[in-house]
């Protein structure tokens, strides 16, 4: 009877001492997962291998929550707002209008992006590789044009037709480093009519020169000191000059036979044409760049700054000659207002430092001006302290 009565009282749920089993949680990484790469608009992954990864990470968020995880979590913030864009549109065309972007269809999501993003085939694949060339920072002019013949081979086998002469030359001046093209430009009049296979000739040619030319600039003091070091990425123009291939030379020595001469390429580099365009010395470089110049651009000085600051800001912070008191210290908090303005070009927000002559930081931050100043502050000049050896020997106390 006992028996009896407690299953009865087990299928009426009358007896409170059951246990019941824990609820079992699963960790909020896997029912809302951050997603490592997310998906982009220039995104070389196509939408359906995305989406494949993607659903490998959030096999356990919950199907209601998956449009909102995909927006937030898993693409881009442009991927995001084009997807809003088009189905919460009250004046979209085709399909269903949703009235937020919680309530959109996971698949339906999927086949716009693949419509709007995703390649359709591989002719298309190659296609925007090609045109999306560029050479990288650390890659000379010969490898970036072997990996563009590659590409250009790709597109030959698979069919696709040669991309206009004019369209390919336009393509291969864009993508280069703007300082090879600029003299491109310059030094071949004819440029708009050459082959862009004799373009790239010629910028081989070019980079491999001026890259041979700084390697020897760079190790030519160690081997040749007497030698006249030459800058070539300073040009100069010298009027009146009948023979571009002198350079001016002073306090200097010729070299020793058979040491420190040029390389055929090197002297390529040096003499552009025969309008007079040749290399500075390495003093004459030297000396142009304490005057504010770079590669022929004038830099901006301390002058330009004081569009940037009132009248009397600019006052506390120059002589009525214009030069900067030596009382003033650009690294107190107490004279930021005077120096945090120093931007250029005039009008923008860039900021420049007149120290390091260059842009990204001013004064007040500056690391080189902060280790000058502790340099200073040391007592390492040629006074007469005591220095780390302690009091002179053999030397009265007087003295």
């Amino acid at each position: 009877m006992k028996n009896a009565q407690a299953a009865r009282d087990l299928e009426s749920g009358a007896n409170g001492n059951v246990p019941r089993p824990p609820a079992v949680r699963l960790p909020r990484e896997l029912e809302w997962p951050k997603i490592e790469n997310p998906y982009r608009h220039v995104d070389r992954r196509t939408p359906t291998e995305f989406r494949r990864t993607l659903e490998m990470q959030t096999n356990h968020v919950a199907a209601s929550l998956r449009t909102s995880h995909l927006l937030t979590r898993a693409v881009e913030a442009k991927v995001n707002q084009a997807v809003i864009a088009e189905f919460v549109n009250p004046l979209r065309a085709n399909g269903t209008i949703y009235a937020k972007a919680a309530d959109i269809d996971y698949d339906e999501i999927f086949v716009w992006l693949n419509k709007t993003y995703g390649p359709i085939d591989r002719k298309s694949t190659c296609t925007r590789n090609y045109l999306d060339l560029r050479q990288l920072p650390n890659e000379d002019c010969k490898q970036y044009v072997g990996r563009r013949m590659l590409r250009k081979a790709e597109l030959d086998r698979l069919g696709i037709e040669a991309i206009l002469p004019d369209l390919e030359r336009q393509l291969l001046l864009s993508s280069v480093e703007p300082s090879l093209a600029i003299w491109l430009k310059t030094n071949t009049p004819d440029f708009e009519s050459t082959d862009p296979s004799d373009l790239a000739k010629l910028m081989i040619i070019r980079d491999q020169a001026v890259r041979s030319a700084q390697k020897s600039h760079k190790h030519g003091g160690q081997n040749n000191r007497g030698a006249p070091q030459r800058n070539l990425n300073a040009m100069v123009k010298r009027k009146g000059q009948s023979n571009s291939g002198q350079f001016k030379r002073k306090n200097s020595f010729a070299p020793a036979k058979g040491k420190g001469r040029p390389r055929t390429q090197a002297l390529y580099a040096m003499w552009d044409n025969d309008d007079g365009n040749s290399a500075k010395s390495y003093s004459q470089s030297k000396r142009a760049n304490k005057t504010g110049r770079q590669n022929g651009a004038q830099l901006p000085s301390l002058r330009d700054m004081k569009s940037n600051y009132s009248d009397a800001l600019w006052n506390k912070r120059v002589d009525e000659n214009g030069r900067p008191r030596k009382t003033i210290d650009a690294q107190d908090p107490k004279n930021r207002a005077m120096h945090c303005n120093d931007c250029w070009p005039a009008g923008s927000t860039t900021k420049w430092c007149l120290m390091c002559r260059k842009s990204g930081h001013d004064l007040t931050s500056c690391i080189k001006l902060s280790k000058r100043s502790k340099q200073q502050g040391n007592g390492k000049g040629k006074g007469r302290g005591q220095g780390k050896h302690g009091k002179s020997k053999g030397r009265a106390n007087s003295w």
